[in-house]
């Protein structure tokens, strides 16, 4: 689809003019997809598998299939998306400096937003890594703008699955959201327009204070994928 996220206003005006009806839950489960990303986060630079060493490990277990994330991928007959929002430059460290500016945030939910095409029935999406949770506790620990917050205290792979939910609401296609990352874009798009989660379901019960606008429960480790199976 063509982007509407140039800007923070138009990330705006794109959340305003979502649909305000109701969404029915009833995914169709020929075509799922399930949706990673991967971003290095100044934040976590200085902790065990937050550096751009640790990030680029795990981005190669993940293509390589190593561990069980791919047995349960093939057993939803889902296809798994991994983007790697350039490893080699990690956001500024949110304790000091703003993370990102609008310009990368903008980018990273424009990029977000493509994911989102013809012949998916529904997704799962979720980050990987030390830094996205640590990046979603700042935003869930933070107030203000949503917008502001996720440029400051967030990164580009926040700001994609952003992208994701709301390209996801204007089609029509129910979102699975797994895991602190997931549900930090989600309070960003809440922040947004009440409305533009009425098509999300969340993995886990641990849905950072979201329960109120988020339906449904999963196991936890690798609960997206089980949630995708069971929806």
């Amino acid at each position: 689809m063509k982007s509407l996220a140039a800007s923070f206003d138009e990330i705006r005006t794109l959340a305003a003019a979502l649909p305000a009806d109701g969404f029915i839950w009833q995914p169709q489960k020929e075509h799922p997809r399930v949706v990673l990303y991967a971003a290095t986060h100044g934040i976590a630079l200085d902790r065990p598998g937050g550096s751009i060493q640790d990030m680029t490990e795990l981005v190669e277990d993940v293509v390589a299939g190593r561990g069980p994330l791919h047995e349960l991928v093939e057993q939803a007959d889902a296809d798994l998306r991994l983007y790697d929002l350039a490893l080699d430059r990690p956001t500024r460290d949110s304790r000091t400096e703003p993370a990102m500016d609008e310009a990368d945030a903008c980018r990273a939910a424009a990029y977000g937003m493509m994911v989102v095409e013809p012949g998916v029935d529904l997704f799962a999406v979720a980050a990987i890594g030390r830094g996205a949770e640590l990046a979603a506790q700042a935003i869930a620990a933070g107030n203000g703008d949503p917008l502001e917050l996720l440029a400051a205290k967030g990164g580009p792979d926040i700001a994609a699955i952003l992208g994701v939910i709301l390209a996801s609401r204007l089609a029509g296609i129910p979102l699975i959201l797994d895991g602190a990352a997931a549900y930090a874009a989600a309070q960003v798009a809440a922040g947004l327009n009440p409305d533009a989660l009425t098509h999300c379901r969340a993995a886990t019960d641990d849905c950072s204070g979201l329960r109120s606008v988020l339906t449904g429960s999963a196991d936890s480790p690798l609960s997206g994928v089980r949630a995708l199976i069971a929806a």
